[in-house]
């Protein structure tokens, strides 16, 4: 069910449909479902549980802070269960154990790694809400991305399908509800700024497993009951998230993917920072640059919406607004990241050559890609199609 999920929505993955990306987040979160439903599953088997934790810390090595988001979730939601008790410090005590040695190689790493916030504008300029959210944000993003799911959640409460002792119930409303918590507290960012470097607003994504989790439990045992407003009820559900969700659209997305279709792995939606128009167009451009292009070649694309080029074209490129998501860690690369970053997005307004060939001194650019609507560069064309255009600096 959780393919529902909004584009819009805190991180961008079908939760095991589909990859909207291929980010290091997306791997782990794709299979988040899995680790969650061995939990509930698990949760009062000491070895089992460090089994899993060492699983969960090794995933440190895909994305460490996906996986501190998981095991702090996890760990509240024991402690919770056993009304703050010896058991569940027990229980701790084991996660902790697991995740420490599944985690050994990168937390050796992290111990000689120096954190530093970068300025303040430059966070408010790549992170804007995501990182320091105003009360007006939390209203619009938790009306627009949360309003079906939170219905879903409610009504698994409302309905009381379960009795209040069902175990597995009670981990999935107090997951709920802990998710909700923990995204909720980043508004301790305005008190201690560093917290920012944690980015806890991504376990939001966490609030979809639990409450359509809640709704499906609930809708499973109206099922059971076999009645004519039990059916008519599930019946409206399936309209609902028909109508008001782009279910539709990634049950076709999901097709296209298990058919091999690479264009479709891209996300199919409007043009915004993170995504590439054209997708037909963008996929001939990657499969050129392949094909006719040294794999030491570096590109200067356009830096919003060109992120993953590197990905399907197996080259470099110089700077993208993605790349600037590594600066919450340290201010040196946040500060470098921002001028460059500044820089290409001046030479792709200004189309200045000689500008273009001093960056190409510093940087080494082998090719400049870019739309063909508009201004074109004073340079040797190498490769065109009907939207983008690719320009030789050699």
């Amino acid at each position: 069910q959780m393919c529902i999920r909004d584009r819009d929505a805190f991180g961008g993955t079908g939760w095991g449909i589909y990859l909207g990306s291929a980010e290091p987040r997306s791997f782990f979160l794709a299979i988040t479902p899995l680790l969650l439903w061995y939990f509930l599953k698990n949760y009062n088997s000491p070895k089992k549980l460090f089994l899993q934790f060492i699983a969960i810390g090794s995933l440190t090595n895909i994305h460490p802070l996906s996986a501190l988001h998981l095991t702090l979730l996890l760990c509240i939601i024991m402690i919770w269960m056993d009304n703050f008790g010896t058991t569940s410090l027990k229980n701790i005590s084991v996660v902790v154990s697991g995740f420490s040695l599944g985690a050994s190689w990168y937390l050796f790493q992290y111990a000689n790694f120096e954190l530093s916030l970068p300025p303040a504008d430059i966070i408010n300029y790549r992170f804007a809400y995501l990182a320091v959210p105003s009360f007006y944000n939390f209203l619009t993003f938790g009306f627009n991305n949360f309003a079906i799911p939170l219905s879903f959640a409610f009504m698994g409460l409302f309905f009381k399908t379960y009795p209040s002792t069902d175990k597995t119930f009670l981990l999935v409303k107090k997951g709920f509800f802990t998710s909700i918590i923990l995204t909720l507290s980043v508004i301790l960012s305005q008190i201690y700024p560093k917290y920012l470097i944690y980015q806890v607003m991504r376990v939001s994504g966490y609030i979809y497993f639990f409450a359509f989790t809640l709704g499906s439990m609930c809708l499973v045992k109206l099922k059971k009951r076999e009645t004519l407003s039990a059916y008519a009820f599930i019946i409206f559900i399936f309209f609902v998230l028909l109508i008001f969700t782009d279910f539709k659209s990634n049950l076709f997305r999901f097709h296209k993917v298990v058919k091999g279709d690479i264009a479709s792995q891209m996300v199919l939606s409007k043009q915004n920072i993170y995504q590439t128009p054209y997708k037909n167009a963008f996929g001939d451009l990657c499969n050129w640059t392949v094909n006719n292009t040294p794999k030491k070649s570096l590109f200067l694309v356009p830096p919003d919406g060109f992120n993953s080029f590197r990905i399907y074209s197996k080259r470099g490129i110089v700077v993208s607004f993605k790349d600037g998501g590594a600066g919450i860690y340290n201010k040196a690369f946040a500060v470098t990241w921002y001028e460059v970053y500044q820089q290409v997005k001046r030479l792709y307004i200004t189309k200045n050559v000689d500008a273009l060939k001093s960056l190409m001194t510093k940087k080494g650019v082998d090719f400049v890609v870019d739309y063909r609507q508009g201004q074109i560069w004073a340079l040797p064309i190498t490769y065109k199609n009907d939207h983008y255009i690719v320009y030789s600096l050699k």
